[in-house]
C-alpha cells in the first residue's frame, strides 16, 4: 500500500530528522512494555545490519497500519498514551528512509513482516516519491526469540538516543514525582529532573530544550504527560507548558517542601519559565499549610509582595517599618501568592501584648472564621478560637486588650454589620452591638476608647 501523503517534502517540511523517526517507534515500544509488563522501558541495539527496535508486547497487527480508527483498533491506544500506532510509525518511517537511503523491516508476533520504503506512485496526473507498505505473512522465525514487534532500521550507524528518555533505563536524577489525571484519563506521572541541560519531557520523551523553546532559562527539566505537541511533533504550545507546569508546581508543596522552598526563591528574584507557570486557585486547594510554611522559610514571617512600579514606590518606607519586600515582577506568580489561602486576603487584624492577631479573611470557602495568632519574639504561630461568624475586609481594632472585628463581606454578595470581639487573654468570644450600617472595607480610628 502506498501513502501519497508521506512524501518526501511532507517529511522535510516537519524539519524531521533520525531522532524524530526513531522517537515515533520507541514510544510504541513504551506503551506497549507499560501496558504488558507495566513498566516503560526501551529495548534497542545496534549491530553490522543497523538499529534495532523491539518490545515484548502484543505484535503490531494489520489494522493499526493500514485500517482506519475502530472500535478494535480503539482497545490497544487511549487519547493519553504516548504514540499513534499507525500514523506516527509511518511518519517516522518514512524520515529514517530519508536519513539512511534504506528500507525498514518488521517483524510481528502476528506472522508479519513488512518493508517500508519510497517508491513512485502516479497521483494526479503526476509521480511523487512517497512511502509505501508492503506486508509478507508466514511463519516467520522472529529475531528477538520473544519479542511481540522487532523493528530494523537497515542502515542506520547512528544514535540511539536514549539518552532522551526519562525512564528508568535513563537513569535521570528525578527530584520528584507527581502523578495525576485529566478529563476522564488516569493518572500519569509527571517529574521535576536535575540535569544540566533543562529539558521539556512530554509522556517521557524529549521535545526540545526549554530555552530553545521559550527563551527563557529553567530551573529544572520537567516531564510532563498532559500536554499535547503541536503538529511538527517537535514544539509545544506556549499555553498548555504553562499550564500544565502550574499543575505540576501547585501540587509539588505536598510532595517536596524544601524543593518548593527553593522555587519559590529563585522566581521571586530572576525570570524563569517556573515564573510563568499558571498556578490556579483550584490547584492550590488543601495546600495552605505547606504553601504558608515555604512562604515564611523563603522569606520570613515580615516579608510583602510587591510588583515592580509598587517596589520603587514602596520599599524604602517599608523597610522603616520593619518589613521585607519581596519584589516579584511576573503576574502569575502574584496571581498565586494572592491565592495561597494563610495568611488569607483581606482578614481582620489586631495587636495584642506584642501578639499579632490574623482573623478571618477570604479561602477556599470565600469567607474564613480562622482565628491565628503570631509571635515575633518566638517566630511561631499558634491557632485560637474560630470566629463567630466568617468575613473578610472587616475593620478591627483593639481597645483595652479586646480586639473588635466589625462588619464585612460574608459572601460574594453579602455585607454585614455584625461587631464581635475577642479576648485573648480568655480566647473567647463575644457579641456586641450591631453597626447600623452594613458594609466592609471601612477606615477605622480607636480614639479615647472609641471605634
Amino acid at each position: 500500500m502506498a501513502y501519497p501523503e508521506k512524501t518526501v517534502q511532507s517529511i522535510l517540511n516537519k524539519g524531521w530528522g533520525a531522532w524524530e523517526g526513531i522517537r515515533e517507534f520507541y514510544q510504541n515500544v513504551l506503551d506497549e512494555e507499560e501496558a504488558v509488563h507495566g513498566v516503560p522501558n526501551v529495548y534497542t541495539g545496534l549491530d553490522s545490519y543497523g538499529l534495532w527496535i523491539w518490545d515484548y508486547g502484543r505484535g503490531i497487527r494489520a489494522i493499526d497500519w493500514f485500517g482506519r480508527m475502530g472500535e478494535e483498533r480503539e482497545e490497544r491506544k487511549h487519547w493519553w498514551d504516548r504514540g499513534r500506532f499507525g500514523r506516527g510509525m509511518k511518519d517516522g518511517a518514512a524520515a529514517l528512509i530519508i536519513h539512511t537511503g534504506k528500507p525498514i523491516f518488521i517483524w510481528t508476533r502476528y506472522g508479519y513482516v513488512y518493508t517500508l520504503y519510497f517508491g513512485n506512485w502516479y497521483f494526479a496526473g503526476e509521480t511523487r516519491r512517497c512511502l509505501v507498505i508492503t506486508a509478507r505473512e508466514g511463519a516467520f522465525e522472529m529475531p528477538i526469540p520473544g519479542a511481540g514487534t522487532v523493528v530494523l532500521v537497515y542502515g542506520y550507524k547512528g544514535d540511539t538516543f536514549l539518552d532522551r528518555f526519562n525512564i528508568p533505563v535513563a537513569k535521570k536524577n528525578i527530584l520528584a514525582k507527581i502523578e495525576y489525571s485529566y478529563r476522564e484519563a488516569p493518572e500519569k506521572p509527571n517529574y521535576i529532573i536535575d540535569e544540566p541541560e533543562k529539558r521539556i519531557y512530554v509522556r517521557n520523551i524529549f521535545v526540545n530544550q526549554i530555552k530553545t523553546l521559550f527563551g527563557r532559562p529553567s530551573l529544572y527539566s520537567y516531564d510532563l504527560w498532559w500536554i499535547e505537541l503541536d503538529e511538527d511533533r517537535r514544539t509545544v504550545d506556549r499555553w498548555s507548558f504553562e499550564r500544565e507546569l502550574g499543575r505540576l508546581l501547585s501540587r509539588l508543596p505536598l510532595v517536596n517542601l524544601p524543593l518548593w522552598t527553593e522555587i519559590l526563591k529563585n522566581i521571586a528574584t530572576r525570570d524563569f519559565v517556573e515564573s510563568h507557570a499558571n498556578f490556579t486557585y483550584d490547584y492550590l486547594y488543601g495546600l495552605e499549610e505547606p504553601v504558608y510554611k515555604s512562604w515564611l522559610n523563603a522569606f520570613g514571617a515580615n516579608a510583602i509582595c510587591l510588583s515592580p512600579d509598587e517596589g520603587t514606590f514602596f520599599a524604602e518606607r517599608l523597610k522603616y517599618l520593619g518589613y521585607v519586600p519581596i519584589v516579584v515582577p511576573w503576574e502569575s506568580l502574584r496571581r498565586f501568592l494572592l491565592n495561597c489561602r494563610v495568611p488569607s486576603l483581606s482578614p481582620g487584624i489586631g495587636v495584642v501584648n506584642g501578639i499579632i492577631y490574623v482573623i478571618g479573611g477570604r479561602t477556599d470557602t470565600f469567607a474564613s472564621t480562622v482565628n491565628e495568632a503570631y509571635d515575633p519574639a518566638t517566630n511561631t504561630w499558634s491557632t485560637k478560637a474560630s470566629m463567630p461568624t466568617g468575613r473578610l475586609i472587616p475593620a478591627s481594632a483593639v481597645v483595652n486588650d479586646i480586639i473588635y472585628v466589625i462588619g464585612g463581606q460574608t459572601d460574594s454578595t453579602t455585607w454585614t454589620n455584625v461587631n464581635q470581639a475577642y479576648d485573648p487573654a480568655t480566647n473567647t468570644w463575644s457579641s456586641k452591638a450591631s453597626m447600623p450600617t452594613p458594609r466592609g472595607g471601612s477606615a477605622v480610628g480607636v480614639i479615647n476608647n472609641i471605634i
